[in-house]
């Protein structure tokens, strides 16, 4: 079995001092890799130059891209990568490792693009879908408030949210190709389904669910009713994640005298996304909003467990781990009605949902809840009673196991 993924999962320690994304890659890596009878393989781009290795029983193939520095400063300009060297790379994995079947974590990068030269079957997991980022990613800010703060060292370098954006749109032709011609799709929510649907409409369709992070297993939120309601948010450094969305509801919150603390997981006061919409609302810094950057597991766990409320405010979602995360520990949880969210939340079941990008329905949630508390203690019990069946382990494993043996069955014949 081999893997191509967008983070190196369980190697990410070779790579960087720490991970804070793609834990649900490294928590089936971790399962999976238990059974003797599987022999994984997984390959990853990497910025430095590490040959291949094992760990655990487990090969580690990284795929780095040796272009001079003044090259990749090009194609960062450009937004054009060579992607024929990388297919190459890629082709090398498969003829040394030698797969059964191999399984593409997302579309966002070009890995599925193999599907030109090899005949071993592939199955790609839908992770977040470009497209739909595209036509909602700067939110509700317009894009010109980015451009006002572009610096000389985001000209340089290329990293921006204007920059990102034109490597959505550059990269969004591939997605749609390699959905065109997967053969097998695995999703976990009903979007992904409509995706499947309509963009791959010559794929199998499989449901599985994901492993969450092991520490949220453990952890369990307790009614905790501080004297200001706490709200929770974790977020990454993109428009379209609906930090705006915060401070809309934020000033609501406040002509409405209600007293709260809102934690922002994920980004900093730094931040050009935080920055625009700060500049692009007049908002000026509040104590009520704190921004605590990125965390470890641990240290989420921790701000979780002392919050009374998760609140999640983008703009286009599939299924959240952070929210899905949030319900396992048994909060109380309000997210907006995007993309596959109301296949995670049921309405007023297990959590409430509000139309996206809507600071009074938002607001109007969190003062209901505020007003209601027993009723969100419900929700969350609910919650983590639902999230705990949809995300139980042993069960992903045996449904990842039932689709590999399906496409090896399938293609012998």
């Amino acid at each position: 079995m081999l893997w191509f993924t967008n983070t190196p999962s369980l190697a990410s320690a070779k790579f960087s001092a720490r991970s804070y994304g793609g834990g649900w890659i490294e928590s089936l890596e971790s399962m999976l890799k238990k059974d003797t009878a599987i022999e994984l393989g997984i390959g990853f781009f990497s910025n430095s130059p590490v040959s291949a290795f094992s760990e655990e029983n487990v090969s580690y193939f990284p795929i780095c891209n040796a272009a001079s520095r003044v090259k990749q400063w090009y194609f960062r300009a450009v937004g054009s990568y060579p992607i024929g060297e990388d297919v190459e790379s890629m082709l090398e994995i498969i003829r040394q490792f030698k797969p059964d079947i191999i399984h593409i974590h997302g579309t966002e990068f070009h890995f599925g693009l193999i599907y030109k030269y090899v005949r071993i079957p592939i199955v790609i997991s839908i992770q977040g879908n470009i497209s739909a980022c595209i036509e909602k990613y700067f939110g509700s800010i317009p894009a010109f408030e980015y451009l006002k703060l572009l610096r000389l060292k985001d000209l340089y370098s290329f990293y921006n949210p204007i920059f990102s954006y034109r490597n959505f749109r550059k990269k969004s032709p591939n997605e749609l190709e390699i959905l065109e011609n997967a053969k097998y799709i695995i999703g976990r929510t009903a979007w992904d389904n409509c995706i499947a649907s309509v963009l791959a409409q010559k794929a199998e369709y499989f449901h599985v669910s994901e492993i969450l992070r092991h520490p949220f297993y453990k952890a369990r939120w307790e009614k905790s009713r501080l004297k200001s309601i706490v709200l929770t948010t974790t977020l990454s450094d993109a428009p379209y994640k609906g930090i705006e969305l915060i401070l809309k509801a934020t000033i609501l919150l406040k002509k409405r005298g209600i007293d709260f603390i809102w934690n922002i997981v994920g980004v900093n006061e730094s931040s050009t996304v935080v920055k625009a919409a700060l500049r692009h609302l007049d908002f000026e810094p509040s104590p009520s909003i704190v921004f605590h950057g990125q965390k470890n597991v641990d240290d989420l766990i921790s701000v979780l467990l002392d919050s009374d409320v998760y609140v999640q405010v983008s703009h286009i979602e599939n299924s959240a781990n952070s929210l899905c995360e949030a319900m396992l520990l048994g909060m109380p949880c309000i997210a907006s009605d995007t993309g596959g969210t109301s296949s995670i939340i049921e309405q007023n079941i297990s959590g409430i949902l509000f139309n996206s990008g809507d600071s009074m329905l938002l607001t109007k949630a969190i003062i209901h809840l505020r007003n209601n508390y027993e009723l969100g203690v419900e929700m969350g019990a609910r919650a983590r009673e639902i999230a705990g069946l949809r995300h139980d382990p042993l069960l992903v494993i045996a449904d990842t196991k039932k689709v590999y043996n399906h496409i090896l069955e399938n293609d012998r014949h």
